[in-house]
């Protein structure tokens, strides 16, 4: 299992954030560990500068790959976190 934690720790330093680039990379290779029915637990903070874009990447390769999205957590609020609960299948 992985857990990913994407934007920057609220009510921390929002000068620390993390980069889509190397955030698809680290995705990426985390799902090619993952063993059959392994889970990826993505969250992705959209209210910080690059937040939307990096969202946007890895959302975007996800459905590109058709990867088992089994769940996807999100408020009806503007630039509100996203989350998907992600299962390996082969």
């Amino acid at each position: 299992m992985f857990i990913f934690n994407l934007g920057y720790l609220p009510n921390s330093d929002e000068l620390s954030v993390t980069d889509k680039e190397t955030s698809l990379i680290a995705f990426k290779k985390a799902y090619d560990l993952l063993k059959e029915n392994g889970y990826i637990i993505i969250t992705f903070y959209l209210g910080h500068p690059g937040g939307k874009e990096e969202y946007q990447l890895i959302d975007e390769y996800i459905k590109d790959k058709n990867l088992n999205v089994l769940e996807t957590y999100s408020q009806d609020k503007t630039d509100s976190p996203v989350t998907y609960i992600i299962k390996k299948s082969l």
